[in-house]
């Protein structure tokens, strides 16, 4: 009986410790996805990203929130890169809505980016003229000059191509 009793004892403290045990930073942090999401943009992986930034719009009811905010944002620019029919759309409406965050500058550019590819070259130099180029890597930074001189080329434009 007492060989029972201390199974059972020593059973229970076996499966009380599995239970108590501590749960990792990848459980307790909130915004996992966020964080995937960014590391996916960041490696170009577009599909993926945006469905990390959609779960983040979905779970997150505070429409002011920072990360749906930014979340917002970056499916908007990953449905661009996408040539999704609802990017530009979804760019234009966080434009709108965000006017006062700071990623509304590089929201211009990916508009701007948007309609040079649809060769919409008078959009195109109203969206890119907006950008402030001292946010931009040099690799951007060369994009927008040449997009935007490009079409002002097609606009006739000639001395602002320059």
């Amino acid at each position: 009986m007492k060989k029972i009793i201390s199974l059972v004892l020593l059973l229970q403290i076996v499966c009380s410790w599995n239970s108590i045990a501590q749960k990792t930073s990848i459980y307790l942090d909130k915004n996992i996805h966020y964080k995937n999401g960014i590391e996916l943009f960041d490696k170009k992986k577009y599909g993926s990203a945006l469905k990390s930034f959609q779960n983040i719009i979905d779970e997150t009811k505070d429409a002011q929130s920072l990360v749906r905010i930014d979340a917002e944002y970056y499916t908007a620019a990953c449905a661009i890169e996408l040539f999704h029919k609802d990017g530009e759309w979804r760019m234009k409406k966080f434009v709108d809505e965000h006017a006062e965050n700071p990623k509304v500058v590089n929201g211009y550019f990916y508009l701007g980016k948007s309609n040079y590819r649809k060769k919409k070259y008078e959009e195109t130099i109203k969206w890119l003229e907006k950008v402030e180029v001292y946010g931009l890597s040099k690799e951007d930074l060369a994009e927008l000059y040449f997009k935007r001189g490009h079409s002002y080329l097609e606009e006739g434009v000639t001395e602002k191509a320059k």
